[in-house]
């Protein structure tokens, strides 16, 4: 009753204000309250998602990291950069969107700042990388040069021995000419000398056509041995053989004919001499040759050897260096030693 008294009292649009306005301002501020719900929820969740792209960052980021460390190319190095910047960003965006007082802050501003030291430290890695790559071209390149030494030491230790072989081998020669010599003059000295020996014409021509074969023999003997600024030696055998030969051929010898068969078979006993002093002076001069030969063969055996040792030493050395380029490790790097001098291989580290 009271209230409808008062309510009389007002107008229609006025008792309408007075019972709608409540409602009006009740569903204002409980649209002003889920607008401002709202926004808090909008701002947790970016910051949810941010959290989860930085996750999802630190994963991809890894990933990158553990390619550079295994492969270390350019490539892989600008794609770690790229993936750094990337989740530097996210994090620097993260830390805008949380507030100065909110909780974890602390460990995003250290993980921004730790993701941008990571820039650094692929920097330094990079230097590193690129100096290990100049180190191994400059062990590979000294090992190029210890292969060609050690076939320019090969090639030289081989032309020393060739040298000495063939020097020995002309000494060998020599003697062997001086021998085919002797044999080949003294058979004709013996001829000569056996010659005289039979009583009869037709014994002396017995005897030169028996032994007429190896007069033969030894006139190539000689033929092959005497020098060659001597041939007229050769020239004047052959002759006086090939009239030896035609006289021997006569069917009815008389004293005549074996006295001018004994005057060529005498010629023999000049050839005989000759040959003796010829083969005497390649006897000395083959003396003196491997004479000189001792002292050098003995250097060459000792740079032989000593040429031996240095091989495998630089073969020893070549393994070391592959396993070293191979695994630049430690254990690699302690491994072995080489020296040259003495023993091939010595374990120190």
């Amino acid at each position: 009753m009271l209230i409808d008294k008062i309510l009389s009292r007002f107008r229609i649009k006025t008792k309408v204000l007075i019972f709608v306005l409540p409602f009006v301002v009740t569903i204002s501020a409980v649209g002003l309250t889920g607008l401002y719900a709202s926004g808090l929820l909008q701002g947790r969740m970016e910051i949810s998602n941010s959290v989860l792209q930085s996750l999802s960052g630190f994963k991809d980021l890894y990933g990158s990291m553990d390619d550079f460390l295994r492969t270390t190319s350019p490539e892989a190095r600008d794609k770690l950069l790229a993936d750094l910047k990337t989740q530097q960003a996210v994090l620097d965006g993260t830390l805008n969107q949380v507030g100065e007082e909110a909780a974890g802050r602390d460990s995003l501003a250290e993980a921004s700042r730790r993701t941008k030291d990571i820039s650094g430290v692929v920097g330094k890695l990079w230097g590193l990388h690129e100096q290990e790559q100049a180190l191994h071209q400059s062990i590979d390149e000294a090992q190029k040069s210890l292969i060609s030494t050690r076939f320019n030491v090969s090639y030289q230790a081989e032309e020393l021995q060739n040298t000495v072989q063939q020097d020995e081998s002309a000494a060998t020669t020599t003697l062997r000419t001086a021998d085919r010599l002797l044999k080949g003059g003294d058979f004709l000295g013996t001829v000569a000398s056996g010659f005289s020996k039979p009583q009869t014409a037709q014994d002396k021509f017995a005897f030169i056509n028996g032994q007429m074969p190896e007069i033969i023999k030894a006139q190539r003997l000689i033929a092959i041995s005497v020098p060659s600024n001597q041939k007229n030696v050769v020239d004047a055998l052959a002759a006086t053989i090939n009239d030896i030969k035609t006289l021997a051929q006569t069917p009815n010898p008389t004293d005549d004919t074996a006295t001018e068969l004994g005057r060529l078979v005498s010629r023999f006993r000049q050839t005989s001499t000759y040959t003796q002093l010829t083969a005497t002076q390649k006897m000395r001069d083959a003396t003196q040759e491997f004479a000189a030969l001792d002292g050098r063969i003995a250097q060459a055996n000792s740079v032989l050897q000593d040429t031996r040792r240095l091989e495998n030493s630089v073969y020893s050395l070549q393994i070391v260096l592959s396993d070293f380029l191979a695994d630049s490790s430690k254990e690699i790097s302690c491994a072995c030693s080489s020296r040259p001098a003495r023993s091939a291989r010595i374990c120190r580290c």
